[in-house]
């Protein structure tokens, strides 16, 4: 088992302990996961590290700074939606290797195909009122 699933799994068996505030940890990563793809640059970013894609890359296709864009590689990562990892010098980013039926996983899903609709698609359900995440997959 890979070090990244290794530590996605033990964030998923927090669950059974409760925050000062009667939160639970479950909710706090859940909450961090959804605030992460909220941030439409994040999202970008997600859908374009679908491959592997070095910060220098990521900077250059979307025309942002350096340390704009390795912001919001961090918070991917702290996530857990993105890992890197060295190759030489590079440290290229991709997407994690969730667990199946965790959060995470879910979550990948969803984006996975929300960014499979067609363009074209998304602009017909758009323009005809579409206002949620079902009628563009539809």
């Amino acid at each position: 088992m890979s070090a990244d699933r290794e530590r996605l799994l033990v964030m998923e068996r927090r669950t059974d302990q409760s925050n000062p505030d009667g939160s639970s940890p479950l909710h706090d990563r859940r909450r961090e996961l959804l605030a992460a793809i909220a941030d439409p640059i994040r999202l970008e970013i997600l859908r374009r590290s679908r491959r592997e894609k070095t910060v220098s890359e990521l900077c250059a296709e979307l025309e942002m700074a350096q340390p704009r864009i390795s912001h919001h590689l961090a918070v991917l990562r702290r996530t857990g939606l993105l890992v890197s990892f060295a190759r030489g010098r590079e440290h290229p980013h991709r997407w994690s290797e969730a667990p199946p039926g965790s959060d995470l996983r879910r979550v990948q899903d969803l984006l996975r195909a929300w960014f499979d609709v067609p363009a074209e698609k998304a602009v017909r359900a758009e323009s005809a009122g579409a206002k949620n995440l079902e009628d563009f997959l539809l």
